[in-house]
């Protein structure tokens, strides 16, 4: 009888064991996971026309139209492109857009310095 009794005590530590690993999980993992969903929903149901956002691929516009799926975002002067509200991975804040203006231009106009050119059709001394 003694033996049954220590497996039965066995069983049911390993049960509490379980138990309190599924809390932790539920805790540390699932209930941080349900606010950060929640709070990205938020964010893609509130987008409006003229919001600088960032798309998950990291390119930077503003909205110049919505649609209940898709947004029209406005990359470059004249560039509008289509991509679905999903796509979109963060709203700048209007001192965020105001920073990307100071930054200073990158000087296109430089020349690559020159190579010695190399002769590949020189014919060899046999």
């Amino acid at each position: 009888m003694d033996i049954f009794a220590t497996n039965a005590a066995g069983g049911s530590i390993t049960l509490i064991w379980l138990v309190a690993m599924f809390g932790l999980l539920y805790f540390f993992v699932m209930r941080p996971q349900k606010k950060q969903m929640k709070t990205r929903n938020e964010m893609l149901n509130n987008l409006s026309n003229g919001d600088h956002i960032v798309t998950v691929g990291g390119i930077t516009g503003y909205i110049r139209a919505l649609t209940e799926d898709y947004i029209y975002v406005e990359i470059a002067e004249g560039l509008t492109v289509e991509m679905t509200r999903q796509a979109v991975s963060a709203v700048l804040a209007d001192d965020d857009a105001a920073d990307d203006a100071e930054l200073p231009e990158a000087d296109l106009e430089e020349e690559a310095p020159e190579e010695d050119a190399v002769d590949t059709d020189q014919e060899k001394d046999a």
